[in-house]
């Protein structure tokens, strides 16, 4: 499966140069194996667009782990709420790095994010 994803800085270029070699996501909205796709777009979240840059990863490892939700630290116990996610590692050597041509532009459907162009498989 390809999960076509947004990635910002300074996480994306960390990607970009093989210097980074993982993903942690959350997973509520979405199931992640091993063998499947990340098709990850680079993304400016001050400008609300995206460049031409995009990074395809197959994952190779899968981990799961909880997810901190921002601002629900009880404040009575301490505690902060979390949510389901997973660590997605990826070989270094078989990421691919492209410029792509088309203009990516996103909208917001609740919490759900999508691009605005088809999804045929892979892009090359």
């Amino acid at each position: 499966m390809i999960h076509h994803l947004k990635c910002e800085n300074p996480w994306f270029g960390q990607i970009w140069n093989r210097g980074k070699t993982f993903e942690v996501r959350r997973c509520d909205d979405r199931t992640f194996k091993v063998g499947d796709y990340l098709f990850l777009y680079e993304y400016d979240k001050e400008l609300n667009e995206f460049s031409s840059e995009m990074v395809e990863a197959e994952v190779t490892s899968i981990y799961e782990t909880k997810i901190p939700i921002e601002s629900t630290r009880n404040p009575e116990t301490g505690y902060v709420l979390t949510r389901p996610g997973v660590i997605m590692s990826f070989n270094p050597a078989q990421i691919k790095v492209k410029h792509i041509a088309w203009p990516a532009k996103c909208w917001r459907e609740g919490q759900n994010f999508q691009l605005s162009m088809p999804t045929r498989g892979k892009i090359e």
